[in-house]
């Protein structure tokens, strides 16, 4: 969902600067995309606090950027037009499944306001997996709720960490340049600037 079918990267960035601030801890835009973009919120606060050695309750600090994020999704974020036009059209005739590593109640509200839930068969959220990206656990279950074999699925992803859950899962994958250079990308299949409905046709 975040980099691929709406432009909210720079959002969930705002929403941990907002909740590292008060704790004196100045989070970069680096080091947001090393240790958090593409992951679970938990794994990201995991990966980040381990890096900079603050022992701190994961649980409350999600809970805090939860809160800040869905104070900034009603303003901030907007679809890829593109994008949404593809989902349109592509579920007309495939099912389709949304694979994301953010929680279920930013999936939903996202989502409903761009009209888009009808268009998924299946949801796969933060809630939905023990494991999150790059771990395939994500994308072996959406197969599994689509009752299509892995091999047989398209994945599209933004993040070297999707990418890796994808190609570990079994999957083609195609990798968008909305949230990192096509350099940072090399794993997946195919990576391209925008989504469409005749580039699914010939792969």
């Amino acid at each position: 969902m975040d980099g691929v079918i709406v432009d909210s990267e720079p959002s969930h960035f705002e929403a941990f600067r907002q909740t590292f601030q008060p704790l004196g801890i100045r989070l970069t835009d680096e080091q947001y995309q090393l240790f958090f973009a593409g992951k679970t919120d938990e794994q990201g606060f995991v990966d980040f606090l381990a890096h900079i050695e603050r022992p701190l309750g994961i649980k409350t600090l999600q809970a805090i950027k939860r809160h800040n994020y869905q104070k900034l999704v009603e303003t901030t974020v907007e679809p890829y037009p593109t994008t949404v036009m593809t989902i349109s059209q592509l579920a007309i005739k495939h099912p389709l499944a949304l694979v994301t590593s953010s929680p279920e109640s930013q999936v939903s509200a996202i989502l409903d306001r761009f009209g888009l839930q009808e268009h998924f068969s299946v949801l796969v959220t933060a809630e939905s997996v023990i494991n999150g990206k790059p771990d395939p656990e994500s994308y072996l279950l959406a197969a599994e709720m689509l009752g299509r074999p892995a091999a047989d699925c398209i994945a599209v992803e933004d993040a070297p960490s999707g990418i890796s859950a994808a190609k570990r899962a079994g999957m083609y994958c195609v990798a968008l340049t909305t949230t990192h250079s096509a350099d940072r990308l090399g794993q997946a299949d195919r990576v391209v600037e925008k989504l469409s409905a005749e580039l699914f046709a010939r792969l």
